[in-house]
C-alpha cells in the first residue's frame, strides 16, 4: 500500500482488489425530469467516506488524484462540468493537499436540449474513478446508474439527496461580481500579492483567508499563506510562486476562514478568483 504522498500513477495501481473506504452513489436533486427542451435538472455523485479518509479536489495539491466522472446519458441530455465545492487544506507531512475530509456531493447540471417522451423514464449512467487517502492511498471505481421518471408536473425534491445538494451549494464559490469586494493580483519577486478592497456593504475584514489555486504549479502548496489584515493599501494575502510562476492569470478560490461570508452573515464564504497577473515591476 502507498503513502498519501504517493504519485498519482502509483495510487491508481495500489491494491485494486481492496475495498475503497469511499462509497459512491448517483443521486438527483428532483424526483423526476420535465421533458421540455431548454430545461435543466441537477444530478451528482455522492461520496460517503469512512472516518479519517479524504477525497481530493480538482487540484489535489502536492499528491493525490481528483475524482473523474464519465457520463452516459440518453439522447437529448447533456451534462455540464462538475460544480466543485471549495475544499479544505489537508497537510501531509511536508506536503499540502486540497480535498474533502468528509462526505461530499459533486453536482452537475444536466441540460435538456432535445424533447423527452413524457411517461417514459430516463436512465442516467456514470463511470466514476477516485483515490482516497489516509496514511495510505486506495483507488476506487464504480459504474453507477439512476432511473428518473419523465413528467409534466412540477418536479418534487428528492428528500434523501436534498441535504447533500444544499451543503454543496453552500460551498460553491460565487463570482467576484456577486460580492461587495474587489481583488487585484501582482508579483513581488518570488511572491504573488493578492489584494482585497471592501466596498459599501462589505462588512468586516476577514480574520483569515485561504487561497486554493486551480493551476497545479501556480504556487508552492505547502508554503505558508500570510494574510496581512492591516497592510498599507488594504488587506492582502502573500502567496509563494511555484514552478508555473510564468502564468499570466491567477485562478482559484478564495475562502474566508471565519463564519462571516463575503457579503455578511449567511452569505457565501468562497469567491472564484480569476485575475490577470502582470509581470513583476519591482514595486
Amino acid at each position: 500500500m502507498l503513502t498519501a504522498a504517493a504519485a498519482c500513477g502509483e495510487a491508481r495501481a495500489a491494491e485494486p482488489e481492496t475495498r475503497s473506504p469511499a462509497e459512491a452513489a448517483l443521486v438527483a436533486e428532483d424526483a423526476w425530469v420535465r421533458p421540455e427542451t431548454g430545461g435543466s435538472f441537477r444530478i451528482g455523485v455522492l461520496f460517503r467516506l469512512e472516518p479519517g479518509w479524504h477525497l481530493y479536489w480538482k487540484n489535489p495539491g502536492d499528491s493525490g488524484l481528483a475524482p473523474s466522472i464519465e457520463w452516459e446519458l440518453p439522447p437529448g441530455l447533456e451534462a455540464g462540468p462538475v460544480e466543485w465545492p471549495y475544499p479544505e487544506a489537508i497537510p501531509d507531512g511536508p506536503l499540502m493537499n486540497y480535498g474533502y475530509p468528509s462526505d461530499v456531493l459533486l453536482p452537475v447540471t444536466v441540460r435538456v436540449f432535445g424533447a423527452l417522451p413524457a411517461g417514459a423514464p430516463v436512465t442516467l449512467k456514470a463511470r466514476v474513478r477516485w483515490v482516497v487517502c489516509r496514511e495510505t492511498c486506495i483507488p476506487g471505481k464504480a459504474d453507477l446508474s439512476l432511473v428518473l421518471p419523465v413528467g409534466t408536473a412540477p418536479p418534487g425534491k428528492n428528500a434523501r439527496a436534498a441535504r447533500g445538494f444544499a451543503e454543496s451549494a453552500a460551498r460553491r464559490p460565487v463570482e467576484i461580481a456577486a460580492v461587495p469586494w474587489s481583488f487585484r493580483a501582482a508579483r513581488q519577486g518570488d511572491r504573488i500579492v493578492l489584494g482585497l478592497a471592501p466596498a459599501a456593504g462589505a462588512g468586516e475584514i476577514p480574520e483569515n483567508v485561504t487561497f486554493f489555486p486551480e493551476t497545479p504549479e501556480a504556487l508552492v502548496h505547502a508554503a505558508p499563506q500570510i494574510f496581512e489584515r492591516e497592510a498599507e493599501g488594504g488587506p492582502r494575502l502573500l502567496l509563494q510562486t511555484g514552478p508555473g510562476e510564468d502564468a499570466r492569470v491567477l485562478r482559484g478560490v478564495l475562502v474566508r476562514q471565519d463564519e462571516t461570508g463575503w457579503a455578511g452573515p449567511g452569505s457565501p464564504r468562497a469567491v472564484a478568483i480569476e485575475l490577470e497577473l502582470p509581470p513583476d515591476t519591482g514595486a
